[in-house]
């Protein structure tokens, strides 16, 4: 028996096929001004010798399409703690299973939310260093206040975080 709808997998593409998937699938990386190498490295640098302090809204950071969310870190936490209620309602009853819920909450509001505060800081600040371009594209979308010590704040996007920069370089 023959088959009458080949697998479209199994066809050899053609020229212009193979060209358009090969520009599909490498996706060109902007070119990032040497500039703004510079000038990040600055920034980084005042933050990381504790002149400048960098402030993220949560709110919109951990937005999915935010340059540095990652969802899973939180998102772990909330799987097991509903299998840790659901455990403790179906093996202890639902008022001990009411408690854990309360326990639970109270250890995320006072110790697990600026421990995942502190490490989305520390991957943010490294993703950074390694590709400026994360750098720029975090700031267009909001959410990073930058401070320097006796200073005003930058708020993202609407300020420009160049020109804070550049003050700083100046100096």
């Amino acid at each position: 028996m023959t088959d009458q709808h080949p697998d479209p997998n199994s066809q050899a593409l053609s020229a212009e096929d193979e060209e358009a998937l090969a520009r599909l699938t490498r996706a060109p990386r902007q070119a990032v001004p040497e500039a703004d190498v510079a000038l990040v490295a600055v920034l980084l640098d005042e933050i990381e010798a504790g002149r400048m302090r960098i402030d993220f809204d949560r709110r919109v950071i951990a937005h999915p399409h935010s340059p540095i969310s990652v969802s899973a870190v939180e998102t772990q936490f909330a799987i097991g703690g509903v299998v840790i209620v659901i455990v403790a309602m179906i093996f202890l009853g639902w008022q001990i299973g009411l408690g854990v819920v309360a326990v639970l909450v109270a250890f995320y509001w006072f110790f697990l939310r600026g421990w995942l505060n502190r490490r989305m800081s520390g991957r943010a600040l490294r993703a950074f260093r390694d590709n400026v371009d994360t750098w720029r594209k975090t700031w267009a979308f909001g959410g990073v206040t930058l401070t320097p010590a006796g200073g005003s704040p930058s708020v993202a996007p609407q300020d420009s975080w160049r020109q804070l920069a550049q003050s700083i370089a100046a100096k």
